[in-house]
């Protein structure tokens, strides 16, 4: 696996450094592996979401939500069935009653 330095992963993806540190510690999507002395260290993956994010922030969308669709775009599909969040009939079994 390769690592690179955020200055080869800053001209790889087309961001600036200062992005891919604020976007690390503001939305957590892309983390870069830290070395010993705490230099960055980014793998071809991390480049790759770092040019989608990219990407997205080219076609209309805010950083915040690049990384939302991003994050999403990774969790994949739900499975069949499954639901997002709580249904009306669990809500009402969980209301006390009066």
């Amino acid at each position: 696996m390769s690592l690179y330095r955020i200055g080869t992963a800053s001209r790889r993806s087309g961001l600036p450094v200062a992005t891919l540190r604020n976007w690390e510690l503001r939305y957590g999507l892309v983390i870069a592996i830290r070395t010993p002395g705490g230099q960055r260290r980014y793998s071809d993956e991390d480049i790759d979401r770092l040019r989608a994010l990219k990407h997205l922030v080219d076609q209309g969308l805010s950083a915040g939500e690049a990384h939302n669709v991003l994050r999403e775009r990774l969790r994949g599909p739900a499975p069949r069935g499954a639901t997002t969040g709580p249904t009306a009939d669990s809500r009402a079994r969980s209301t006390p009653s009066g």
